[in-house]
């Protein structure tokens, strides 16, 4: 039973600058399909009273960074957790690591007393989010080869704001997220066949 309300309940957490309003084109199409679907405001400290139990986890953007946090305090709440145009953080780094090789800073002060400030208003809105990628496509590749996911599932012509740009597209992604685990056994066993390969040679 509780594997069946998995499968039917969608988590959405949005990204910086924004809100739960982010998912509200995206929303109707997976209810119309029967699936519960929940739309987390994070507050200026970062907390969301909602309480989730078996869903599946959409974050974008920098929500990406709550999602892994998520997935590892509550691995018992999250069945699946979906990196939407994130930073998917590893465990080596700490999580401002994909931040700082991301986001531009300026360096105020003299050597022995600077601090940083991450330029993240309208400017940044403007010229990065809303553009094709607000993400550096290199900085995600290599998100993805440093710790790989089960499956990597790329939407043509999306941008960085799929929900908005790509809604139906990205609303059928999420509606096979069985393929997921499939994709992640598969490519799972063909790394493990070629370990073996190279054990042997």
């Amino acid at each position: 039973m509780a594997e069946a309300e998995s499968k039917n309940h969608f988590v959405l957490v949005h990204g910086v600058c924004h809100g739960a309003w982010n998912g509200f084109k995206l929303k109707p199409q997976p209810e119309s399909a029967g699936r519960r679907v929940t739309l987390l405001d994070l507050a200026g400290s970062g907390v969301n009273m909602k309480a989730i139990h078996d869903a599946i986890v959409v974050g974008h953007g920098l929500g990406g960074l709550n999602l892994a946090l998520a997935m590892d305090l509550f691995p018992h709440k999250i069945s699946v957790g979906v990196f939407l145009s994130v930073f998917m953080p590893d465990t080596i780094h700490q999580p401002s690591y994909l931040v700082d090789k991301d986001f531009e800073t300026v360096t105020i002060g003299s050597p022995e007393e600077t601090f940083t400030i991450t330029t993240m208003g309208p400017n940044f809105l403007k010229s990065r989010l809303f553009q094709e990628q607000a993400m550096n496509i290199e900085l995600q590749r290599w998100m993805i080869n440093n710790n790989p996911p089960k499956a990597v599932l790329e939407i043509k012509g999306a941008e960085h704001m799929p929900m908005f740009s790509k809604t139906k597209q990205l609303c059928d992604v999420l509606m096979r997220e069985k393929e997921f685990e499939t994709e992640g056994l598969k490519k799972r066993r063909n790394i493990e066949k070629r370990e073996k390969r190279n054990q042997r040679s």
